[in-house]
Formats: C-alpha cells, sequence, structure tokens
C-alpha cells in the first residue's frame, strides 16, 4: 500500500471515531449548502460561523431565494462577518445560477470556477462533498497539514509552494470516500493539526509525520513574511436627526463595499461645512466620542467618531439616493459594517433614545468602575448578572478566555455538555474566583 492511500486510510478512520459529523453544513448536504459554508469559512473559524451560517439559510434556503433577494438584505445577514466581497460575489454567483444554468449548479471545476467568488480549492469541495467526485482541495487547514506531514517549507502564498502543495493534495485524495476524506483533512487542521500548540499525539499519522520527526511544528509552514501595516484615518459623522441617523450607502466595490454607514470626512472641523452642503443646515451640537481602531488584514483604520445633533435638514436634500434615516432600535435589514454596528450600539440608550453616554457598571472583575456592555451577551439569570456587573473590557477578558478552552480542549461549542462547560467556566470566570486553567497549560503571551 503506497504512502498516500495509508495516510488517506489512517484519517479516514481517524475521521470514523474522533471526527466531527454534527456541522450544520453536514446535513442535508446539497451543493448549494456545501458552496455557502465554504465562502463563509474562509479566514473564519467554525465557531464564529455556526450562527452566521443558520441564519442564513434560514433566510435564504436555496440559490433561487438568494438570487431573488434584495443585496441590502444578503449584505445584512452578513454583516459581522468582514471580508464582504465574500457577500457580494454569493449573490451575483446565485444570480448567474439562475440566469445562466437554469438553477442548478454546474458540475465541473471549471464551471464553478467561473463562478463570481468561487476558486480552485472551493470548486473542489463542493464537487468532492456534494457530488462525491475525486476533487483535492488546499484551503488553509490542509496547507497546514500538509505542510508539517511532508515538511514542506516556504510561505504557501509564493507559487513554487503552492504549486508544491498542490500536487501532494491531489497525491494523497483517494478514490473512495472523497467527501468523508474531504472533511476528514479539513477537520485534522481544524480540530488537531492546529496553528498553535498542535495536538500531535491525537494525530492519526503522526507517525510519518517530518514536522514531528524533526521538531519544525510550529514552523510549518512558513508565516508569511511580516510586513509594517499602515494606519489610515478617518472621522465618521454620527448624525442624529428627528427620525433617527443618517447612513449612507458605500460605493459597490472598496472598503466595505455596499453597506451602510456613516458619512466620512477628513477632520472634525469639517463637520459643519459638511452638514450645510448635504443637509442645507448647520448642526445644533457637535459631541466628539472616543476614537478606536479597526484592524484589517492589510492596514489599521484609526477611526474618530463625532455625534452631531441637527433639526429638520431640507427634505429635497434628503431624497439624494444611497441616503437614509436609520432607526437603531428598530434594526431595519441593511447591511453594516462592524465599526458602525458598535457606534450604533454605544449611542442607543436603553430607554430607545439616542444618548451619547455611556452605561458604566462596578466590574466585578476588574474591581473598578468601567464601561458596561450595550446588552446582556447571555440569556437567563446569568446573561442577567453579567449584564450588571461586569465591563466591556472584562467580558473581553472572557472571550478570550473562552476561545483559548475551546481550543484547548477541542470543545464543538454546539455540543451540549461543551456549551453546560462554558456556562459553567464563565460563571466561574466572574463570580466564583476564576476560572481553572487546562492543566500544563502555558500563555503563549507571557
Amino acid at each position: 500500500m503506497s504512502q498516500a492511500q495509508t495516510f488517506a486510510t489512517r484519517l479516514l478512520t481517524w475521521f470514523d471515531h474522533h471526527g466531527r459529523h454534527d456541522l450544520p453544513w453536514q446535513q442535508g448536504i446539497t451543493p448549494y449548502r456545501v458552496w455557502v459554508s465554504e465562502i463563509m469559512l474562509q479566514q473564519t473559524q467554525v465557531t464564529t460561523v455556526i450562527p452566521y451560517y443558520q441564519r442564513f439559510m434560514a433566510r435564504f434556503p436555496d440559490v433561487t431565494t438568494l438570487a431573488q433577494a434584495p443585496i441590502d438584505e444578503v449584505l445584512h445577514h452578513w454583516s459581522g462577518l468582514g471580508y464582504y466581497a465574500r457577500a457580494r460575489h454569493l449573490h451575483q454567483a446565485a444570480q448567474q445560477v439562475m440566469n445562466h444554468h437554469q438553477g442548478r449548479f454546474p458540475d465541473t471545476p471549471e464551471g464553478l470556477e467561473a463562478l463570481p467568488g468561487i476558486g480552485r480549492s472551493t470548486a473542489a469541495a463542493i464537487l468532492a462533498i456534494a457530488c462525491g467526485q475525486r476533487q483535492a482541495i488546499l484551503d488553509g487547514n490542509v496547507k497546514r497539514v500538509l505542510a508539517r506531514h511532508r515538511g514542506v517549507s516556504g510561505w504557501p502564498g509564493t507559487t513554487g509552494v503552492s504549486r508544491q502543495l498542490w500536487t501532494l493534495a491531489e497525491a494523497m485524495t483517494p478514490t473512495v470516500r472523497v467527501a468523508d476524506y474531504t472533511q476528514a483533512i479539513m477537520d485534522l487542521g481544524a480540530t488537531v493539526c492546529i496553528r498553535r500548540r498542535p495536538v500531535c499525539d491525537a494525530c492519526p499519522v503522526a507517525t510519518d509525520c517530518v514536522a514531528l520527526a524533526t521538531g519544525r511544528q510550529s514552523l510549518l509552514p512558513t508565516p508569511r513574511p511580516r510586513r509594517a501595516q499602515p494606519l489610515r484615518n478617518t472621522v465618521m459623522l454620527i448624525i442624529c436627526g428627528p427620525e433617527g441617523v443618517l447612513l449612507e450607502q458605500r460605493p459597490a466595490t472598496g472598503l466595505w463595499g455596499g453597506l451602510w454607514g456613516f458619512p466620512e470626512v477628513s477632520s472634525i472641523q469639517a463637520a459643519p461645512p459638511w452638514c450645510v452642503h448635504h443637509l442645507g443646515i448647520p448642526p445644533d451640537d457637535i459631541h466628539t466620542l472616543a476614537s478606536f481602531v479597526h484592524v484589517f488584514t492589510h492596514f489599521r483604520l484609526h477611526i474618530t467618531p463625532v455625534q452631531v445633533w441637527v433639526k429638520n435638514p431640507i427634505t429635497t436634500v434628503m431624497e439624494a439616493p444611497g441616503r437614509v434615516w436609520y432607526n437603531p432600535q428598530a434594526r431595519s435589514a441593511l447591511g453594516l459594517a462592524a465599526p458602525v454596528t458598535r457606534l450604533l450600539d454605544h449611542i442607543l440608550h436603553k430607554d430607545g433614545e439616542i444618548n451619547s453616554m455611556a452605561r458604566m457598571v462596578n466590574c466585578v472583575y476588574l474591581g473598578n468602575e468601567a464601561e458596561g456592555l450595550d446588552f446582556a451577551p447571555y440569556p437567563g439569570d446569568l446573561g442577567k448578572r453579567i449584564y450588571d456587573n461586569v465591563s466591556k473590557e472584562a467580558w473581553q477578558k472572557w472571550v478570550r478566555h473562552q476561545t483559548m478552552l475551546i481550543n484547548e480542549y477541542r470543545l464543538t461549542p454546539i455540543d451540549p455538555k461543551a456549551r453546560k462547560f462554558l456556562e459553567e467556566e464563565m460563571e466561574k470566570f466572574f463570580f466564583s474566583g476564576g476560572a481553572t486553567m487546562p492543566e500544563g497549560y502555558v500563555d503563549p503571551n507571557q
């Protein structure tokens, strides 16, 4: 039996006993469901994707529904996932499937790759998982598994290394149980051969892993060469009027393409002239909120929010296309970028009035007064206790701790036992002297 055959056999045996089989996209498999999951999972963790996927499929259960939906509603259901071009490409591809393929997904790699947003690996995953075709995939998890197992050095983003990994992926893909193998190798990379602290003792292919034999697990795959992230600056105008907060739709391409956001200017001093020019009246009051930095893949954006109050803007000016008065309490079905959602939550007081004052709490974790959460982050009495007694800063510390627990214990958050464990750890983290740490865990930041 060849090395490729033994690799696949060991991997499939492991997957049968230890792999994940209860993820939402593993149920009722169709090309459409696999496609949506593969696009959502690009550069996004499974635990983040699950609730988005479930809401998305509830609203857009098939390609016909997605193709007929307004792009604003598609972007609304994508808000918070980031990389919004993925949502626009989903919508465009769904329309092409309906208009050019009679509502049926192409059954060849070339046909799928001709659709917007579908590359070689995504096309292969759809055909392998939904159609049982022998197609090799090479997503981030698979790159990590193969680079370590075969000792492939060099950043996978370079042409030569990418070609080498594709050759390996094609050689390792079996001729039987292709759908299971495809999910198995992705699962191995996501749960065992993870980026930091891989669980080599649990790996079914560890016996002939080059990285393990040479002690290079932390060095492979070779990371991307570091580049300094440039810092850009913008001033966002949170214009509050009698009918809500003014939002504008961004251009279809570029940063946050097609989403709705606040008008932006280059400086705080430019706010009054903007109001006169675009709304026909000067602002009644201006208040600068705390600035913050939003991080993108290739740059950082320093945002200075400025809250502006206006009365009775000229109606004819407000009838310009791509501009609406938005009621934060009503939560209309508009696609909003994450910083916009964050700022809308910040200014929306719990009684429904727009207010710039932050809610302060005596944080039980920090031991001092700090800015409170905008809403209860968890259901039931525990959620209410957290809302009343925990600050935003402390909550973010728990989120990081919870991520560590999920990774260290390889938890599946949709599993009832895992949810119960995380709830108990959350209660201990805030109210019972601190959560326990996994045995032998060493904080990589220390």
